[in-house]
């Protein structure tokens, strides 16, 4: 799965991984996106699968942490960005 920040990819993420972005204060758009399918999760992916994308904007407030969870839950779905505790 990829993490895109203001429109520009800034992580390329594996299951389980995270990554930590320091934003400055202000609206950011946070894009969750399916990058490639291979191996057995490719079997079924179509091209359609692959482009899809999900957004959403956040206010970043100085001196605060605000934590994300993207997943991708099946092949036929588009990501979720949802805050996690």
């Amino acid at each position: 799965m990829g993490a895109m920040v203001d429109e520009k990819m800034a992580a390329h993420l594996n299951t389980a991984e995270t990554v930590t972005f320091a934003l400055k204060p202000g609206r950011h758009l946070i894009t969750a996106t399916v990058l490639e399918a291979t191996g057995l999760c490719a079997l079924g992916v179509s091209k359609a699968a692959v482009v899809r994308r999900r957004s959403i904007e956040i206010l970043v407030d100085v001196d605060t942490t605000r934590k994300y969870r993207l997943s991708y839950p099946t092949v036929d779905s588009s990501p979720v960005i949802e805050p996690a505790f």
